[in-house]
């Protein structure tokens, strides 16, 4: 079937049409918003953000599978679900959503 007009064998072509003309649309929009924070989901995705936000990410305080740019309060992780990330990591970053500490103090 067609996945906003373009069939499932026509992957490249669409992933092209979403960066030239989705991506400087969602980047004005979150400049212009300025969120405190930032969490994109899907580690297979991780190269699709760090362009999109322009993101110089690390590890983050040694949990596995999460990549942050502290300048820009952008936390990327797998999906939740599966085993792709343990309870420990889930723990630790709500207490950062929560604002019981923020990305910068904690690098």
């Amino acid at each position: 079937g067609d996945l906003f007009g373009f069939t499932s064998s026509d992957k490249k072509n669409y992933i092209k049409e979403v960066r030239e003309n989705r991506f400087p649309i969602l980047y004005k929009l979150w400049k212009e918003k300025s969120p405190e924070l930032t969490v994109c989901f899907g580690k297979s995705g991780w190269n699709y953000f760090t362009e999109l936000f322009e993101l110089n990410c690390m590890d983050y305080d040694g949990l596995e599978n999460v990549k942050i740019d502290k300048t820009k309060n952008v936390i990327l992780i797998p999906f939740l679900g599966n085993g792709w990330i343990s309870d420990n990591v889930i723990q630790k970053l709500a207490s950062i959503v929560n604002g019981n500490h923020t990305l910068v103090n904690n690098i």
